[in-house]
């Protein structure tokens, strides 16, 4: 008696593979080629805004400022068509004087008493910018709850695209990283013209963490959650202390990764530090008693 050869299986069964995971190796270096192609772009970024800004003959950090500075008129324009009744140009305007005429001359004035003529945001925010634009607002006919509200929309915005500046300008960068960006020593330079200055320092000798980057997008991320409670009239909280205390507290962490220094140390934390630790306390205060 023959017995029948058994049913041969189709090749798909008879040939199957099992892939393994792949090598801890292989995954880390494509994250690697990840962060090249990444940072080469961001390199080209900086290069491209140098070349389109000297075609206008001024320093791209200054086209940021500029860019900025235009932001606040429509952030001023989106207010209005959110809350209605509201004049944007009562709030745009204040804004707009205060960062284009009183600001570099606050910055004279600094650099006269303290000897610096680095800015830093959240000390000149609090000691000028906040002051300044709120007194105009209310000169202006605008309430305080409006103008203080405005400026919480408006200030993220704003430094947003400052920061954008700072990482075409080569200042305020991080540690250095390995998969970090370069920058070309003939494009970190001092620019200064009638009205204002830019003082970047030295350029980075190896490769550092675009840390400019992350500050802005923590500052979209801020402007598009008040934005969403702007939509309620009023807002359910004060947007300004908002901002400031949440901004406050991203510096607070970022800080550790800042390579580029302009201030000082005091002890564990740096002056900017120190001053965030303040602004938290203070915007806190303010909005448990608004609250």
């Amino acid at each position: 008696m023959i017995t029948p050869d058994p049913p041969r299986s189709n090749s798909s069964e008879s040939h199957s593979v099992t892939i393994g995971p792949r090598g801890a190796g292989d995954l880390s270096g494509e994250i690697g080629c990840l962060h090249r192609t990444a940072a080469r772009a961001v390199e080209r970024f900086i290069q491209l805004s140098h070349r389109v800004a000297r075609r206008g003959r001024y320093h791209p950090y200054f086209l940021a400022s500029d860019i900025a500075l235009m932001s606040c008129l429509g952030v001023a324009l989106a207010v209005a068509h959110l809350w209605g009744n509201v004049q944007w140009w009562r709030l745009a305007v204040p804004l707009a004087l205060i960062k284009s005429i009183g600001y570099p001359l606050f910055l004279k004035m600094k650099l006269k008493v303290v000897g610096t003529p680095a800015r830093s945001f959240l000390q000149d925010v609090v000691l000028f910018i906040v002051p300044g634009s709120l007194a105009l607002s209310l000169a202006f006919g605008m309430t305080a709850q409006i103008a203080t509200d405005y400026l919480g929309l408006a200030l993220p915005v704003m430094l947003a695209v400052y920061r954008i500046g700072c990482l075409v300008g080569g200042c305020c960068y991080g540690r250095p990283s390995p998969g970090g960006i370069t920058y070309d020593s003939e494009l970190v330079v001092a620019a200064r013209t009638r009205w204002r200055r830019f003082d970047p320092g030295p350029a980075p000798n190896e490769r550092v963490l675009p840390l400019q980057l992350v500050d802005s997008g923590i500052n979209i991320v801020i402007a598009a959650a008040l934005f969403m409670l702007a939509a309620n009239v009023p807002p359910p909280v004060p947007l300004l202390p908002a901002f400031l205390g949440s901004y406050s507290a991203a510096r607070l962490a970022m800080e550790r990764l800042r390579g580029h220094r302009h201030r000082p140390i005091y002890g564990p934390l740096s002056e900017a530090q120190w001053t965030a630790l303040i602004v938290i306390a203070a915007s806190g205060i303010w909005m448990g008693v608004v609250v």
